[in-house]
C-alpha cells in the first residue's frame, strides 16, 4: 500500500498535476480512514489542545495537518511520538501515524502505548454489517416504503449512495452498542453503605518505609499514619544515606516525640539503593507488611481494606490499591500520572472509593505496583523478596509479583481504596528512565509471559466502568446535575440541547442526557456530560436508568420529548417516581405537541390542522383511521388516557416552557389548568447571518426560496403543487430548496441542495438569486428557526397563519401572513 501511494505521486508528477492536489486527495483519504476507525476521540482532543469554544476547528484535520507532526495524541490510548518512534517504516513512508496503524499496525499487533498500551481497529464483517442491515430494517418495516420513495426522488443511483451512507450509519450504530456499557454494570458498582472490613490480627502489622531524601513527603506520610491508621501496626523506617541533611534528624525527631507508636530506625552507612534496603527492613517483620514510599498520603481506614485480602483470602500475594499517580492503578486516567482528582484531600475522594462494592470489582494484576503495596509475609519467607540484580530499583516489584504467581499466589487491584501518590520522592527523572530501560530488558528475560499478561490486562480494562463511573458519581455531588430526556431522531429538538451544552458546562453543571434510538439499537443511550467528562452507556430498560438515577443529585428534569419512546405511559410513572424521589425541579419543553396528542403536529386524518377540538370523540376518530409519519412511534387511539397521564406530568411540572405565544395558545386549549406555569421564551439565535438582501438585485426570474428539512407536515405537497402550478402556466419562476424533501419533484422548475452547512447560508442563498422565502408549513410549529433565519438576512417572506412563522412575521416589514388558499394569488405578485 506504501509503495501504491509512492507510485501514485510519481504519476501525478508525470501529469504534471500540483502536487498540492495530491496531498488534498492524500489528506481527504486520512480523514476518512480516522472517522470510519473510530479510534479518533474528537472531545478529548478538543479539550486537550484546542480552544474548546471554537469550533471552526474541525479536530480531524488538525490533528491531520497540524497535530500529528506536533506529537500530539488523537486519544488517551494512542502516544504518536511513541508509535512513529517505535517504527522506523512510518517515518519513511510519510504517512499520518493513526491511519498507519488503523491500515497496517492493528494487523501486526504493534503496541500504540508506551504502557504497552493497545488498541483495536473496530470493523464488522460483511457477514455482521448484513445481520445489523436486517436487523435495522426489521426494527424499520417503513424503509422499505421509503426507499420506494426515495428512488422516485433521488433515481437508483442516488438511493444507492443513500442506502450506503446509512449502512454506515448503522454499522457505527452496532460497532457503538458492542463497544459501549451496559447501565446494568454501574448498579453493582457501589454499596449503599460503606463497609470497612473487619478481621483480627496476633501481632501488629508492620509498615516498612525506605527513605531517601523526600524530605517534603515525611511529614505529610507520618501524619497521614498516625491519624488514619487504626489497627495496631508498627513503623520500620530505614535512611538509605540520604543526601538531604534534614532527613534523618527529621525521622529521629519523629520516633523521639512518638514513643506509644513501635517504630524502629535503621540507618545505612552507605547509599544502597532502594532494593537492598527494602530488603533489610523486611528482615524486622514480625507479620504480613506493608511496603510505602515516602512520597504517598493515606486516609482513613487504610489498612483494614489493603491488608483484609491478604489475611482474610486464600493465597494473595500482594494488595495494590487505587492511587492518582499507579500506572495500572491509576485514576481517573487509566496508565497516566494523573493531579489528584478535582484538587480534593486524599480523605475526601477516599470517602467516595470507601463505598465500592471490593466483592464484585476487584480484580487479579500481573504486579503489584510498589508505592503502597500490602505483601503477604509468609510468601516472602518462602520466596524471598527483591532480587538484586534489579540494582537501585524499578522492575523489582513486577518480578516479585510474577515469582508469586509461579508459585500458584495472585496480586489484586484493591478497588475500594485510594491512596494519594506524589510520584516524586524515590529517584530523579533521568536516573529512572536509566534504570526503567536497564531493568525492563531483565523483567522480560526472567518472565517472558510478562509483557503479553500487562496488554491483555490494558485491553481489558476491567476497571474502566468503575473509573468512569467514580468520576460521574463525584461530580454529581458537586455540580448542579440537570437529566434531559430526549428523542434521538435528530432535528430541531435535539439541535436545541446540544447547542446549549457548553453553556451547561461553562455554568458548572452536570448533565445527564438520555436518548432513545428508535431507528437502529431500540436502545436508551446515556450520556454524562460536565467539564473534562464525557461517558456514554447504554440500556434497553428504562427501569434501570430510572433505579440508577433515583441514587444521584438531580437538581432538574428537563422532559425535552418523548417521542418514539416505546411507552409513553410507562416514562410518565418513571418520572413521576423520580419527581418525588429527587424533588427535582420539573421543566416541560413544548417543542412538538405530543403532550396534546400523539400526532404530535396536530395534523389529523386528512392532512390539516385539527385546531384541538373540544369533542374527544373527533380526535379518537382522527386517531382510530390517521395514517401519517406519527404512527410509526405509537399507536395510542384513546385521547382521554393520553392526555389523563400527561396530566400527572403536568400537574408536577415547575416549569412548562413555551417558544412562542402561539403554542401557549394551543396547548391551553388542552390544559387551561396549568396557565400559571407556562412561560413564553423564545428561542434568541440573533446574529447568526448578517442583512444581504438586495431589493435592486433582480435577475428577471422569480427565484422563491424554501429553507429547511421540509417534509409532509412542513409543506412538501405545498411545494409540489407549487412547482406544477409554475410548469403548468408557464411562469418565469423557479423554487429551490435549500435543504431536503421528503417528496419526488422532477421539474426544470425546481431544485433541490440537499443538506447543507449553516455557516454557509449566506452564500447559497446568493449564489441562487433568491427573490423571496415561503414558509410552508401546514402544521402549527411551536417555533421556526428557519423564519427567524430569513428575517436575519432581510428577505420578503410567506407563511400561512398557523401557529409560531405567524406571530413572527406579523410584525416583520417584509413579512405576508396569508391563508393557504392565497397562497398562488400572493406568491406572484
Amino acid at each position: 500500500m506504501i509503495q501504491m501511494i509512492q507510485k501514485a505521486k510519481k504519476l501525478f508528477c508525470r501529469l504534471n498535476v500540483a502536487p498540492v492536489m495530491f496531498e488534498r486527495l492524500k489528506y481527504k483519504k486520512w480523514k476518512k480512514i480516522i472517522e470510519k476507525s473510530g479510534l479518533f476521540d474528537a472531545h478529548y482532543y478538543r479539550l486537550t489542545y484546542l480552544d474548546r469554544d471554537n469550533h471552526a476547528i474541525d479536530p480531524i484535520e488538525h490533528y491531520i495537518f497540524q497535530g500529528a507532526n506536533e506529537g500530539k495524541n488523537p486519544s488517551e490510548r494512542f502516544d504518536t511520538n511513541f508509535y512513529a518512534k517505535s517504527y522506523l517504516d512510518i517515518k519513511n513512508a510519510k504517512i499520518n501515524p493513526l491511519v498507519h496503524f488503523i491500515q497496517y499496525g492493528s494487523k501486526e499487533g504493534r503496541t500504540t502505548h508506551s504502557q504497552n498500551g493497545i488498541i483495536t481497529v473496530h470493523k464488522m464483517s460483511k457477514i455482521k454489517k448484513l445481520i445489523a442491515i436486517v436487523r435495522y430494517v426489521a426494527h424499520n418495516p417503513q424503509l422499505i416504503k421509503r426507499t420506494i420513495h426515495e428512488m422516485k426522488l433521488y433515481g437508483i443511483r442516488g438511493t444507492i449512495i443513500k442506502i450506503k451512507n446509512k449502512s454506515s450509519k448503522i454499522e457505527s450504530s452496532f460497532v457503538s452498542e458492542n463497544e459501549t456499557k451496559d447501565v446494568e454494570e454501574l448498579l453493582t458498582i457501589f454499596n449503599k453503605n460503606i463497609n470497612i472490613p473487619s478481621f483480627t490480627i496476633q501481632k501488629p502489622i508492620d509498615i516498612i518505609i525506605p527513605v531517601y531524601n523526600g524530605f517534603e513527603f515525611l511529614t505529610p506520610l507520618l501524619e497521614s499514619i498516625i491519624h488514619n491508621t487504626s489497627m495496631e501496626y508498627r513503623i520500620i523506617m530505614c535512611d538509605d544515606k540520604s543526601s538531604d541533611e534534614k532527613v534523618l534528624p527529621l525521622l529521629k525527631r519523629f520516633k523521639e516525640q512518638n514513643p506509644r507508636i513501635e517504630t524502629i530506625l535503621l540507618e545505612n552507612e552507605h547509599n544502597l539503593g532502594f532494593i537492598k534496603t527494602v530488603n533489610r527492613l523486611v528482615q524486622y517483620t514480625n507479620n504480613h507488611f506493608v511496603l510505602l514510599n515516602t512520597d504517598t498520603q493515606l486516609p482513613p481506614y487504610w489498612i483494614e481494606r489493603l491488608m483484609y485480602p491478604i489475611f482474610e483470602m486464600n493465597s494473595i500475594a500482594s494488595t495494590t490499591p487505587f492511587t492518582n499517580a499507579g500506572t495500572i492503578c491509576s485514576f481517573p486516567r487509566y496508565l497516566e500520572d494523573n493531579p489528584i482528582f478535582e484538587n480534593m484531600t486524599v480523605e475526601e475522594l477516599d470517602g467516595y472509593f470507601q463505598y465500592v462494592n471490593f466483592e464484585k470489582t476487584h480484580i487479579e494484576i500481573p504486579t503489584g505496583v510498589g508505592f503502597c503495596m500490602g505483601i503477604n509475609k509468609n510468601l516472602v519467607d518462602t520466596i524471598g523478596m527483591f532480587d538484586e540484580a534489579f540494582g537501585k530499583g524499578y522492575g523489582e516489584e513486577n518480578d516479585w509479583c510474577q515469582r508469586a504467581i509461579e508459585d500458584g499466589y495472585k496480586n489484586l487491584h484493591i478497588t475500594n481504596l485510594f491512596v494519594y501518590h506524589k510520584h516524586g520522592g524515590s529517584f530523579a527523572s533521568e536516573e529512572k528512565q536509566r534504570l526503567i530501560a536497564q531493568n525492563l530488558r531483565l523483567l522480560n528475560q526472567k518472565h517472558p509471559t510478562y509483557d503479553r499478561q500487562v496488554q491483555s490486562l490494558v485491553e481489558k480494562n476491567e476497571l474502566e466502568t468503575l473509573r468512569e463511573f467514580m468520576q460521574i458519581t463525584i461530580k454529581n455531588k458537586k455540580l448542579d446535575t440537570v437529566l434531559i430526556i430526549d428523542h434521538g431522531l435528530g432535528g430541531g429538538a435535539n439541535h436545541y440541547i446540544d447547542e446549549s451544552m457548553d453553556t451547561r458546562i461553562h455554568n458548572k453543571q452536570m448533565t445527564v442526557l438520555v436518548r432513545y434510538d428508535f431507528h437502529a439499537l431500540k436502545a436508551y443511550n446515556i450520556y454524562f456530560i460536565a467539564y473534562n467528562l464525557e461517558y456514554k452507556f447504554v440500556s434497553s430498560n428504562l427501569s434501570k436508568i430510572i433505579a440508577l438515577l433515583s441514587e444521584f443529585k438531580i437538581n432538574t428534569i428537563f422532559l425535552n420529548s418523548f417521542v418514539s419512546y416505546p411507552n409513553v405511559h410507562e416514562i410518565i410513572n418513571e418520572i413521576v417516581l423520580l419527581k418525588e424521589q429527587t424533588k427535582a425541579r420539573l421543566i416541560l419543553p413544548i417543542h412538538d405537541f405530543f403532550p396534546l396528542c400523539p400526532s404530535y403536529t396536530l395534523l389529523n386524518e386528512k392532512m390539516q390542522y385539527c385546531e384541538v377540538p373540544d369533542d374527544v370523540k373527533v380526535c379518537e376518530n382522527c386517531l382510530k383511521h390517521n395514517k401519517h409519519e406519527f404512527k410509526i412511534f405509537e399507536n395510542e387511539t384513546d385521547i382521554e388516557h393520553w392526555r389523563s397521564s400527561w396530566s400527572n406530568i403536568i400537574a408536577l411540572c415547575d416549569e412548562i416552557l413555551c417558544f412562542s405565544d402561539s403554542s401557549k395558545e394551543i396547548f391551553l386549549k388542552a390544559y387551561p389548568k396549568s396557565i400559571e406555569k407556562i412561560i413564553v421564551k423564545p428561542h434568541d439565535i440573533s446574529g447568526r447571518y448578517p442583512k444581504i438582501y438586495d431589493a435592486n438585485c433582480n435577475s428577471g426570474m422569480t427565484i422563491i426560496g424554501v429553507l429547511g428539512a421540509i417534509n409532509e407536515a412542513k409543506g412538501a405537497n405545498i411545494v409540489k403543487d407549487l412547482v406544477s402550478y409554475i410548469d403548468k402556466n408557464r411562469l418565469n419562476t423557479k423554487v429551490v430548496v435549500i435543504g431536503e424533501i421528503s417528496i419526488p419533484i422532477h421539474s426544470d422548475s425546481f431544485e433541490v441542495t440537499g443538506r447543507y452547512d449553516k455557516k454557509e447560508l449566506p452564500k447559497i442563498v446568493k449564489r441562487f438569486n433568491i427573490t423571496k422565502f415561503l414558509i410552508p408549513s401546514i402544521c402549527p410549529e411551536t417555533f421556526s428557526y428557519t423564519t427567524d433565519e430569513i428575517m436575519q438576512m432581510g428577505y420578503p417572506l410567506v407563511v400561512f397563519d398557523l401557529g409560531a412563522p405567524a406571530q413572527r412575521v406579523r410584525d416583520y416589514d417584509l413579512g405576508q401572513v396569508i391563508e393557504m388558499d392565497r397562497l398562488y394569488e400572493v406568491i406572484f405578485e
